[in-house]
């Protein structure tokens, strides 16, 4: 995955050298962080677990990197306390309702700084596929992953509405049938630049 980002880096004329502070938002146990690390100046590396951060921080300090901070998502700031200039999160949006993958976005685009990209994947169809908040709250909680969709259009205002641009958007295969996915690729518009 480290690879995948350095390559969509470049195809935008951008290197990790560019980027000071980066953000992996949904680490899990570290499989990528220490990789991240190795590119990256500085990581913060956020996940809703707290067994997950402690085997990612044992994953980063086996390689000898000591550039990431772990930090827990946790109340409205979902883990995201600074500005940063890169923003990556794959496999995880999806696993909350579209209300929350709102939130979550829309706290990403507040601090992303001017010139900064955000890179991340999120599904955006399922047939059939529909939320309901009142239903939702109502339901029986089961012991599954649950699994959300937010469309493209609320992806882009979303983006729009914070002064971002998209540089590409990817239909991937991260989710399989019936999921339509998406990765995005946003930048953050300078002053002048646009």
């Amino acid at each position: 995955m480290h690879c995948f980002v350095k390559a969509l880096l470049e195809r935008h004329e951008r290197s990790p050298s560019q980027f000071h502070r980066m953000v992996e938002y949904g680490c899990g146990v570290g499989r990528v962080t220490p990789y991240f690390a190795r590119q990256f100046s500085q990581v913060t590396a956020i996940d809703i677990s707290t067994s997950h951060l402690a085997l990612a921080k044992t994953a980063v300090e086996k390689s000898g990197q000591a550039n990431v901070a772990f930090v827990l998502a946790r109340g409205a700031e979902f883990g995201m306390q600074e500005s940063f200039d890169l923003w990556f999160s794959r496999i995880v949006l999806q696993h909350n309702p579209p209300p929350i993958i709102t939130l979550i976005l829309k706290r990403m685009f507040s601090l992303l700084a001017e010139g900064g990209v955000a890179i991340f994947q999120v599904p955006t169809y399922a047939p059939g596929y529909g939320f309901d908040i009142e239903t939702y709250m109502s339901a029986p909680k089961l012991e599954t992953i649950e699994m959300h969709c937010l469309p493209q259009e609320a992806v882009f205002q979303l983006a729009d509405a914070a002064g971002c641009v998209p540089l590409e958007i990817r239909e991937d295969e991260d989710m399989g049938y019936p999921f339509l996915s998406n990765t995005f690729v946003f930048r953050k518009k300078s002053p002048g630049r646009g």
